[in-house]
């Protein structure tokens, strides 16, 4: 039996005929593509090691300083997201926004300790934290930058910071009236959240900026 095509007929197989090449050519391409955006989960990996910390310049959301003892008298205001965990030491801390000394952006955090009393079983110290959710078992490097109007010890640590205030490293060194970045780096040991924290220990002015925390190895 012969088929005899009427014209009509040849029409509708070379349309068809076309439609099926454009829809394998758009099959092909997009698999192409596909392919070529693939390192973009390379990108996300590194992402993971972006600074954690927030508002590391120390710029906005001010706000006045919120004691949760009395032990402490402190007055001022802190950062966004930072803020004084010094309210059970014996000590007397003002902190301010300084709008005319600072290593980059438009301001910095200014606090002035007036008094670091000698008394009591564990030393009193003002600390300066903030709050971060970092990962059990992976080493971080931290650092700010900071500068004081006489030369002055400071402490830059990671810690747990719930009971038992895990350490998971720490630096103090002594800093004066230029800026200096201080570094150190530490392994989460523990679950839950850690502080970033700033100690000082004595009578000082001290300016802070630039902070950061950022995961080794990404």
């Amino acid at each position: 039996m012969r088929i005899i095509l009427k014209p009509a007929g040849a029409a509708t197989i070379l349309v068809a005929f076309f439609i099926l090449t454009v829809l394998l050519f758009r099959h092909n391409s997009e698999g192409s593509v596909r392919a070529a955006v693939t390192p973009e989960a390379g990108a996300s990996s590194a992402a993971a090691g972006a600074n954690v910390v927030q508002n590391p310049g120390f710029e906005d959301g001010y706000q006045p300083v919120q004691p949760y003892a009395d032990k402490a008298t402190l007055s001022g205001l802190t950062a966004g997201v930072w803020r004084d965990d010094s309210s059970w030491a014996h000590v007397t801390a003002d902190y301010t926004q300084d709008h005319s000394v600072f290593h980059s952006g438009a301001s910095s955090q200014r606090i002035e300790v007036h008094e670091v009393q000698p008394t009591g079983a564990i030393a009193n110290v003002v600390q300066y934290v903030q709050e971060l959710k970092l990962n059990k078992g992976v080493r971080y490097t931290a650092s700010i930058w900071a500068r004081a109007d006489r030369p002055t010890q400071v402490e830059l640590a990671l810690r747990q910071a719930k009971e038992p205030f895990a350490s998971y490293g720490n630096r103090i060194v002594t800093i004066n009236s230029t800026w200096q970045q201080i570094r150190m780096e530490g392994t989460v040991s523990q679950d839950g959240a850690t502080f970033l924290m700033v100690h000082l220990f004595q009578p000082t002015r001290v300016w802070l900026d630039d902070a950061a925390v950022v995961q080794q190895g990404s």
